[in-house]
């Protein structure tokens, strides 16, 4: 057994022998690298795969969806250093059945009358403000829907200066910087690169309209040459004469004039001029506003009444807007055919005590 065994051993061919290559400085440096390589691979697949899958899972999830791709739609943008008090401001209006986009520039020192009662602020304070006073943003948003009477959705914070802070020799050359400007900002949302309020749906469904558009159907316009302000010292006050039927043209939305429901405002709050004031902002926003008075006896709280089933929150876009607008929930609203048919209107508006104090304070 011993012979056989010792038979084998001589006859098998010898073994291949591995290559170890000498263990010098170079060759240890390689294998560390090799190393490395494959590991940072391994790490940068798996962090490509945990993007996709946070991206699929903000598109899917990513809040709830305001723009239906057809009515207007439209969004505050901040400009600046986040650790700035000051901040320029623009509006960017998306019309997606016109095939439109329209963007305005306020002037930093426009001086904006603001809700809950804090006076008179300079549109590029009023970020500040209300980080100041620890209040939502829905204070600089619904102190310019009143203020200019434009329906402000959403807002997206952009850490760069403002847009047409350098000159194009043309008007066209504007509007293609306008529209390169746009899909930027909101390419940069879709990454997370900025901030917004925007569902994730609809940051992709704007970049991607953005997309489609001509530089002729992007309206770029500063308050300051649209003759929408006057100026008064270093300051700028709005010129509603002007400045009304501009942002009916740019932001007022097509469905709610489609619509075309007739709303009665009344002011139940003994606030002067309150009536008008909000009448004015919904009939920039596309209302058709039949009539504005002053009820008898006050009244606590807002109330919002229709005609028929068909005008109640949700099933009317006219309706959903009035409630935004004032911040009233869908609890203050009722079927009245009678209420309505006094005042000849689809829907009555009763602006009570509690709106009053939101919209101008104690």
């Amino acid at each position: 057994m011993n012979s056989f065994v010792d038979f084998v051993r001589r006859t098998r061919p010898p073994a291949k022998r591995r290559f170890h290559p000498p263990a010098s400085p170079f060759n240890k440096a390689l294998v560390r690298s090799l190393t490395r390589t494959a590991s940072s691979t391994k790490f940068l697949a798996a962090l490509g795969l945990m993007i996709i899958s946070i991206m699929i899972s903000a598109f899917m999830v990513g809040g709830t969806r305001s723009w239906n791709k057809k009515s207007q739609y439209t969004v505050l943008i901040v400009f600046g250093d986040a650790k700035s008090v000051s901040h320029p401001l623009a509006l960017l209006s998306i019309n997606g059945e016109g095939r439109t986009a329209a963007t305005l520039r306020l002037p930093p020192t426009f001086m904006v009358e603001t809700t809950h009662g804090y006076g008179q602020y300079k549109s590029e304070s009023l970020t500040g403000l209300a980080e100041l006073e620890k209040l939502p943003y829905s204070l600089v948003t619904q102190s310019l829907a009143m203020h200019i009477g434009v329906d402000i959705r959403d807002v997206i914070w952009v850490n760069s200066a403002p847009m047409g802070s350098n000159e194009a020799k043309t008007s066209k050359d504007q509007q293609k910087t306008t529209l390169e400007s746009l899909r930027g900002i909101l390419f940069q949302t879709l990454f997370f690169r900025a901030r917004s309020t925007i569902a994730y749906g609809d940051r992709y469904a704007m970049w991607k309209f953005l997309g489609t558009l001509r530089k002729d159907e992007v309206t770029d316009l500063d308050m300051i040459s649209s003759s929408m302000v006057q100026h008064a010292g270093e300051r700028y006050t709005l010129d509603a004469i002007h400045a009304d039927p501009i942002i009916f043209q740019l932001f007022s939305d097509r469905t709610l004039r489609k619509e075309n429901l007739a709303v009665a405002v009344v002011n139940a709050a003994q606030e002067p001029r309150l009536g008008t004031a909000v009448a004015r902002a919904f009939a920039n926003m596309g209302v058709n506003v039949t009539s504005v008075s002053t009820a008898n006896d006050v009244q606590e709280t807002t109330k919002l009444m229709y005609a028929q089933k068909q005008f109640a929150p949700k099933k009317s876009s006219t309706t959903d807007l009035l409630l935004r607008t004032l911040g009233v929930s869908n609890r203050s609203t009722t079927l009245n055919e009678q209420q309505t048919l006094e005042y000849r209107a689809d829907i009555v508006v009763v602006i009570g005590r509690d709106a009053a104090r939101a919209l101008r304070g104690e």
